[in-house]
């Protein structure tokens, strides 16, 4: 029964892996989706990106509280894989340390960066420059005021 039951295991996994590349074919290029707000779920995008075999580019957005672990976990998982984050929108949330320095690994594939109700940002302000300095393409950085936020609504 045991060996049944690895067979069947073993069969299951290879029509998983069959089944999982033809979704893969269907996927668009450019990638759509809210930021996840718990460790496993960026573990679980990370597990489906590192799987795909052709390049994508995910547009990020967070309006709802993602902590910087997530952020992190997310930003790190995604760098080892083929796919490269080109719009990415950060909210709510504390800037600290290794969030700045996982966030850098990203800015040479960044296209637009929105950082909304980030505290904590300008000790980080000098750093991000000079990272975007150092870039060949540009990048468009949106950081709304609360003047910008009365203006407009």
């Amino acid at each position: 029964m045991i060996k049944d039951y690895e067979e069947k295991k073993k069969f299951m996994k290879s029509m998983m892996m069959v089944k999982f590349r033809n979704i893969e074919d269907c996927l668009p290029v450019k990638l759509y989706m809210e930021a996840p707000k718990h460790l496993p779920e960026a573990g679980d995008i990370v597990y489906a990106l590192k799987s795909f075999t052709k390049p994508h580019k995910l547009r990020l957005y967070s309006y709802d509280r993602t902590t910087t672990e997530v952020w992190e976990s997310l930003f790190r998982g995604v760098h080892s894989t083929t796919t490269t984050i080109t719009m990415l929108a950060i909210c709510d949330i504390e800037m600290k340390d290794s969030l700045m320095e996982s966030l850098l690994l990203h800015l040479d594939a960044l296209k637009w960066l929105r950082f909304d109700d980030v505290t904590n940002l300008s000790p980080y302000m000098e750093s991000l420059s000079n990272a975007i300095n150092q870039r060949s393409n540009k990048v468009c950085i949106f950081i709304p005021t609360l003047i910008n936020r009365i203006i407009f609504k």
